[in-house]
């Protein structure tokens, strides 16, 4: 693995481009979050990744000298430390928030693949169902060398894999990886003071109509695909302080409450003469942080009835929420029972009544 890391890392070098492109050495560990993992991590995690970032202007610029918002795309290699874990490599795309001058907070997803899975190599490695999965991605760093030609970093992060319930067995692993970084390109830009002048506060009610489907398997490894699909009513208390300049910015949190009714047809194997058994009728409570025309949703969530006995009423509602016009948001999420995703889900809200807050701008 090494060797294949130095080899990587020469060919970066003979490229140039423009932006900033980085070398990492990765080496920790794969936690082993349930007892059935334990005896699956035999090894240290050690591997390497390759990105390239260019800073965002406008929107993401800081207000104070900070250093600019960098968004890129990262691609990882890491031998998880056992033959049953395999090789992980993952394709990501990454946002880097400023934390301070020299350090940042780094969150991301996208494609994985392992090279050992139940669906490839049988029982013996249980802890992904199959090859491909969803990343996802939560580090922190912070720059030691800012000198010319190179760059160095140091930090940490935690690299979540799993098929959120698609596919089972869905153990899911968590790579906690300790990370050395090596720059090269353009330095990075310290963005001058910019006095913005005082925001506006906002408050809105708002209520959103909305669909969601998914998909789980349910009994043996391996069965069919039962399709789980949702309606819902979610009420949002919109507060937030806009900032008017160049290009407005929107930010805050928002409560949330929500009523829904799932039909899930996974309860079928469990329930065959009784279909009133597969509607699951929920209550949620949580909140959205809203940056621009993007939220992050935590909801926890009760069921009223049919509640599964080995997992309980409660569970976790999370989703990643994108406003793509005025009137309607796309979603992409998951529920989970005992920290255990249940299933994926893909969803459109409809919000039939708009307001200066939801209207797209682009200046002034």
């Amino acid at each position: 693995m090494l060797r294949v890391a130095f080899l990587a890392g020469l060919c970066a070098l003979s490229f140039k481009v423009s932006g900033q492109t980085e070398f990492q050495l990765i080496g920790g560990f794969v936690l082993p979050h349930r007892p059935e993992m334990a005896r699956l991590v035999t090894g240290h995690a050690t591997g390497f990744s390759l990105s390239h970032w260019r800073e965002s202007h406008g929107i993401w610029a800081s207000e104070h000298g900070r250093w600019g918002i960098r968004q890129g795309a990262m691609l990882s290699v890491l031998d998880a430390g056992s033959p049953e874990l395999g090789v992980q490599a993952s394709a990501l795309w990454l946002t880097r928030f400023p934390i301070r001058d020299r350090s940042h907070l780094e969150l991301g997803l996208g494609p994985a693949w392992t090279s050992r899975s139940y669906r490839t190599d049988g029982p013996t490695s249980f802890a992904l169902a199959g090859p491909w999965n969803l990343g996802l991605h939560a580090g922190l760093a912070r720059r030691i060398r800012l000198k010319a030609p190179f760059h160095f970093t140091v930090g940490a992060a935690l690299t979540h894999l799993s098929n959120g319930g698609l596919f089972q067995p869905n153990l899911g692993t968590n790579a906690l990886t300790a990370r050395v970084a090596f720059h090269w390109g353009s330095v990075p830009t310290q963005y001058p003071q910019v006095v913005q002048p005082p925001g506006t506060f906002e408050r809105a009610n708002r209520w959103h109509f909305g669909l969601r489907v998914g998909a789980r398997d349910a009994g043996l490894p391996g069965g069919p695909l039962h399709p789980v699909s949702t309606l819902r009513v979610l009420w949002e208390r919109r507060a937030q302080v806009v900032h008017h300049g160049p290009l407005p910015r929107r930010m805050g949190w928002s409560p949330v409450a929500a009523a829904q009714l799932t039909l899930n047809q996974s309860r079928r194997p469990e329930s065959p003469g009784n279909p009133a058994a597969r509607w699951q009728p929920a209550v949620l409570v949580g909140a959205r942080w809203w940056v621009g025309n993007v939220a992050l949703q935590f909801a926890h969530g009760h069921l009223l009835a049919n509640a599964s006995p080995d997992f309980g009423p409660g569970h976790l509602d999370a989703a990643l929420v994108w406003r793509v016009r005025p009137e309607c948001m796309v979603e992409l999420g998951l529920r989970a029972f005992s920290m255990r995703a249940e299933h994926p889900v893909v969803g459109v809200t409809w919000t039939p009544v708009m307001d200066n807050w939801s209207r797209r701008t682009t200046g002034r």
